[in-house]
């Protein structure tokens, strides 16, 4: 080897070193503890999950007993978030205390890339975890004791100058907001229409006269304000329900 060529290889070697080195400094000052019971080492789980996850956030995971003080809890139907099952057990992760390395611990496993992750483990005698299917929350009935005709009308005469509020005038409104149909597709639509006087740009136009709210005083608008009552908004509230929602397509996949 010429030994001009000695020195640059030392120099990459060295460099090499303090790299590799910087790195296991910064995962060994950045750890937390796991308990979880034994059968989650026994059958490799954990010596697939956690390598993973301190690779790509640089965060250790010490496991404990289970039992143990710890920072995190892995336990078979107990109580926290339930993330993952299998082996006859519904699995809930749980934290007494909270800091970054926890919480991103935490977002990691519940997440999309955590849960592959866990979906990914083969173990003895084809064991498999497969993440917790999440159910529908039941959605609170409304109490709808409004008068869907006034609803339509009370729309037709103060709504629609900016927004589409029924089949009948398609092409009303104004192009940048959304029409009554793509509003009603939302999932909170009526938390929406309950408080939209108090979402803007409505403060500047916009007056319940029951509840006395005044028009923003810093915001003027330049078109005659409109004055409802609690009864016209349920009135409104009551005719939206009964709309078919738009079909707002399937979410956007990102690559």
């Amino acid at each position: 080897m010429p030994k001009r060529l000695i020195p640059m290889i030392l120099c990459l070697v060295l460099g090499l070193v303090l790299a590799l080195g910087g790195t296991m400094v910064m995962a060994e000052g950045r750890q937390i503890t796991l308990a979880a019971p034994k059968v989650l080492t026994e059958n490799g789980f954990l010596k697939h999950l956690l390598p993973r996850f301190t690779l790509k956030h640089r965060v250790r995971v010490a496991v404990v007993p289970n039992g143990a003080a710890a920072d995190v809890t892995l336990a078979p139907d107990g109580a926290g978030q339930a993330v993952f099952e299998g082996a006859g057990s519904r699995w809930h992760l749980s934290s007494l205390e909270d800091s970054a390395e926890i919480q991103r611990f935490s977002d990691w496993l519940t997440s999309d890339i955590g849960l592959n992750t866990v979906e990914a483990f083969e173990g003895p005698d084809g064991l498999q975890y497969t993440r917790v299917a999440i159910e529908a929350a039941a959605e609170e009935a409304l109490d709808l004791t409004g008068d869907a005709a006034n609803g339509l009308a009370v729309s037709n005469l103060h709504c629609k100058r900016c927004h589409v509020v029924g089949t009948a005038d398609r092409m009303s409104g104004i192009n940048s907001t959304p029409s009554f149909f793509v509003l009603r597709a939302f999932p909170d639509w009526d938390e929406r229409f309950y408080s939209f006087y108090a979402l803007n740009p409505h403060p500047s136009f916009t007056r319940i006269t029951d509840l006395e709210t005044k028009l923003d005083p810093m915001h003027k608008a330049a078109i005659v304000p409109v004055d409802l009552s609690l009864e016209d908004l349920d009135d409104i509230i009551t005719y939206v329900a009964g709309l078919e929602p738009a079909d707002l397509g399937a979410p956007i996949q990102l690559q």
